[in-house]
């Protein structure tokens, strides 16, 4: 049983955690972490994108097609996997993804690809943006990237830069600015609500 001064602990560490706003958390996946990530959330992730018909775009050209190789391949993500959270009473709902891969170098020099995703029922709506900016801002601060590379089949946000519209490059001195700038907006809203 925890003590007072454990769960104040414990409450305070939720209440510092950075990437979370009113709406929405991103939440590093653990295994361990049953109350959020049950036994089977990866099958069951992996059977909503079946279901939605979005398991080919989620993971192009990956061959994930069966839910064995899903489960191993997310299951052997080293770095950077998080969940991407609404808030709700009872506990967080995931709607998406991200994760990090090929990462190589030391702290200065640090690169990565990345993917992230998020399920149908949040496309088209806000949360997307708060939860891309908390993931970006995660895998630079948490992971110490350097340079972030990926690719895409959507339009891109302004801080991206690329070769082409489906190559795309970013660093913490791209990206920064424009997350101050949309974590003011955040405030800006949370006092006109």
């Amino acid at each position: 049983m925890a003590t007072a001064e454990q769960i104040r602990e414990g409450i305070e560490a939720v209440r510092q955690w950075p990437y979370q706003n009113h709406r929405c958390v991103l939440l590093p996946y653990q295994e361990n972490n049953t109350e959020v990530f049950p036994e089977e959330f990866l099958g069951r992730m992996y059977m909503k994108l079946r279901q939605e018909g979005t398991l080919h775009l989620a993971f192009p050209g990956m061959n994930v097609a069966h839910l064995n190789r899903f489960i191993s391949y997310l299951a052997n993500v080293r770095w950077g996997f998080y969940v991407c959270c609404l808030k709700t009473i009872k506990k967080p709902h995931p709607v998406g993804w991200g994760f990090l891969t090929e990462m190589d170098g030391d702290d200065g020099k640090r690169k990565a690809s990345f993917a992230f995703g998020y399920f149908k029922e949040l496309h088209g709506r806000r949360e997307h943006v708060d939860l891309s900016m908390f993931l970006l801002k995660a895998w630079f601060t948490e992971y110490k990237v350097d340079q972030l590379f990926g690719t895409t089949l959507c339009v891109l946000p302004k801080f991206f830069n690329g070769v082409d519209a489906h190559l795309i490059t970013l660093t913490p001195q791209r990206f920064e600015p424009y997350y101050q700038e949309w974590k003011c907006s955040q405030n800006e809203r949370l006092v006109v609500a």
